[in-house]
């Protein structure tokens, strides 16, 4: 038995497919991805620079956040196809 939350999403992500199509679906899941990447790649900079400053680095946690929400959408994009 599978939960309502589940088949909302599944439902929806047919319903998103039909819509878009194919290849906005595959751009969608790209600029996700490329969102993501680059949130993780900030990240990174911001440590190496306190790092070599000896000052304390300060976690952004909403930017890690969003993070965490691009990638789980660029990979629900990619199970849509």
């Amino acid at each position: 038995m599978t939960s309502v939350l589940l088949n909302f999403f599944d439902d929806w992500g047919v319903a998103i497919y039909n819509g878009l199509g194919r290849t906005w679906v595959l751009i969608l899941a790209i600029v996700f991805a490329c969102l993501a990447l680059f949130m993780l790649q900030s990240l990174f900079v911001s440590m190496l620079k306190h790092s070599i400053r000896k000052n304390k680095f300060m976690f952004k946690f909403f930017q890690f956040l969003f993070m965490v929400i691009f990638v789980f959408f660029a990979v629900w994009f990619l199970t849509l196809l």
